[in-house]
Parts: structure tokens; sequence; C-alpha cells
């Protein structure tokens, strides 16, 4: 039995965001990744692709 929290009859509600706010700043997935492993928080390109 999953239990997966839906808003408005999707899953991934920050995937988008992400993506929005990537291209408003210019910024590539791997650029995204190094900022955030500067912050301690290690991911990489292929975990931004599935988000």
């Amino acid at each position: 039995m999953s239990n997966i929290r839906k808003l408005n009859n999707n899953a991934n509600i920050v995937g988008n965001n992400i993506k929005k706010i990537r291209k408003e700043k210019n910024i590539t997935q791997s650029k995204l990744c190094i900022k955030l492993e500067l912050l301690g928080i290690t991911l990489y390109s292929s975990d931004i692709y599935e988000i």
C-alpha cells in the first residue's frame, strides 16, 4: 500500500519549481549540484533530472 501525498494529482511538486528557477537564473543542473554541494547537500545531475 502506497501512501504518497499529492497536490493537484501530482506527486512531484518541487521538480517543476526547481526547473523554473534554474532556467530563470541560467543555472545548469551541474552548476546547481556544485552549489548544493557547497551547502553540504550531495546531489548528482541524474538525481536532479529524476526530481
